[in-house]
């Protein structure tokens, strides 16, 4: 009983669609009388009687408290499930019956629960009839595009969706010729934004044509993994409550590319589990478990166009960067919830879409707008992991503040003098009118690319961007 092993940490945050993942409550403290009124725990679901115990109580109650200490220990001894989750394979039974109850009570009678894996709980939700509008940019890189279009038309089950190539500039003949082929198909239309490219003004103006009661905002390198992929994004988001959808996405390599955005994770915010294998497990828990959000990645994000319309789309202020996140906060501060699901699953080939690089602009003005947010951490996390990486780890308790990581940005981009410590609320004044954008079609010039291990504004990657906003004043094009 010496040795403390394999921490769990849960979210700040009362977290409901994570608890359709797993018991994440556990062994709570719970007050007596409600035990006494929801009747105690039910023998026909043994094995799982604690689970569906939180399930009844949190149906109508919501005064949920999470205290971010450690105060329990869980005992390992041989035949526990804290020792091996498959210990107990009856318990099994208990807990999809038990799951199913719950769902039945909260009206989703057609709803069913199956285990595709070892602490895997899938539910299969009823079948929407609701159209998918499917909203991609595209500009040449037709390789890409043929590979995701191709993906969707023969792997996808679900039939009722439309797909609108936003065309934003394309010049290659490669690129017409694909597009006169693939438009025979009734479920493909072509778009022509007339337009400079501009991510969320397109994915705006995708969003307009759409016939759609669902938008499925989509990059051009990502690839249908999963024949159910759609139809499981579309359950979600016609649930009651649901804003935004976002799903696990796979690099080609098969580990993970996103699974969920932490606000303040490396900066603004970053995707967590990054990098990790697909069915990782450690102290944030799981990427196999559904998960509430702030936000989710705008690579493969699906909204209903009742809730896009009335949030006012993506904000156009934003060029390249940070829209889905905004979009997000913006969901969740109308009532909305922002859900993960991990069974839809893509292939993302990161950067294909719109490349690595962002305007100035955006980070600035990310910067201020969810400077609050960052600073006082994502409630869906936990205090105890740290901020500085995107694996999931114990933080070390001489990590800098969130807020402190974002005025540096700020100081970098002498916006402010961090010996102030104070924050304009008008960052308007603040905005460089002409960003430099790196681009592949720039003439010739004095260029330098600086990589970094990563973007922590600690350490050695803190020294680079002091260095890159040194030789960027000295008349260097930057890309860092």
């Amino acid at each position: 009983g010496r040795n403390r092993l394999d921490p769990f940490f849960k979210p700040s945050a009362w977290s409901p669609d994570l608890l359709l993942s797993i018991n994440y409550l556990m062994h709570s403290v719970i007050s007596h009388s409600l035990v006494d009124e929801y009747g105690g725990f039910r023998s026909e679901v043994d094995g799982a009687q604690d689970w569906d115990l939180s399930l009844r109580i949190t149906r109508k109650r919501r005064n949920i408290v999470h205290i971010p200490k450690v105060f329990y220990h869980w005992r390992q001894v041989p035949g526990s499930a804290a020792r091996e989750a498959n210990a107990k394979p009856w318990a099994f039974a208990a807990q999809a019956r038990c799951i199913e109850d719950h769902l039945h009570e909260i009206g989703e009678t057609d709803a069913r629960v199956d285990f595709p894996g070892l602490g895997r709980v899938h539910v299969s939700w009823a079948r929407t009839k609701s159209k998918v509008s499917i909203i991609i940019p595209n500009k040449d890189n037709v390789d890409l595009l043929s590979a995701c279009i191709h993906s969707i038309l023969e792997r996808t089950t679900f039939e009722n969706y439309e797909i609108l190539i936003m065309d934003t500039g394309s010049k290659d003949r490669s690129t017409f010729e694909f597009y006169d082929q693939i438009t025979q198909n009734s479920h493909v239309s072509l778009h022509l934004y007339p337009h400079r490219f501009h991510y969320h003004k397109v994915n705006n103006y995708g969003a307009k044509l759409a016939s759609g009661g669902l938008l499925l905002f989509l990059n051009n390198d990502t690839e249908v993994i999963n024949p159910e992929w759609m139809g499981e994004l579309a359950a979600w988001a016609e649930r009651p409550g649901i804003g935004v959808v976002g799903t696990k996405l796979l690099y080609p390599d098969g580990n993970i590319q996103h699974a969920g955005i932490v606000m303040g994770v490396e900066g603004h915010g970053s995707h967590i589990f990054e990098k990790l294998p697909e069915h990782h497990y450690g102290p944030f828990g799981s990427p196999d478990w559904y998960r509430d959000y702030k936000a989710v990645t705008g690579a493969c994000m699906m909204i209903p166009k009742t809730v896009f319309t009335e949030l006012g789309g993506f904000d156009e202020n934003y060029e390249i960067g940070y829209g889905d996140i905004d979009i997000c906060l913006r969901a969740g501060e109308a009532g909305y919830r922002v859900v993960y699901t991990p069974f839809a699953e893509l292939v993302h080939h990161e950067g294909g879409t719109r490349g690595f690089s962002l305007p100035p602009n955006d980070v600035i003005r990310a910067s201020y707008r969810m400077y609050d947010q960052i600073r006082d951490g994502d409630a869906y996390f936990n205090p105890n992991l740290s901020y500085l990486r995107r694996q999931p780890t114990v933080a070390d308790p001489r990590e800098p503040e969130r807020g402190e990581r974002i005025l540096q940005i700020l100081h970098l981009f002498g916006q402010i003098d961090t010996t102030a410590l104070e924050m304009n609320p008008d960052p308007g004044e603040y905005l460089v009118e002409e960003p430099v954008i790196i681009r592949p079609d720039d003439p010739p010039g004095k260029k330098i690319l600086m990589v970094s291990h990563e973007m922590s504004l600690t350490g050695a990657p803190l020294i680079l961007s002091d260095l890159a906003r040194y030789l960027t004043g000295q008349g260097f094009s930057i890309t860092v």
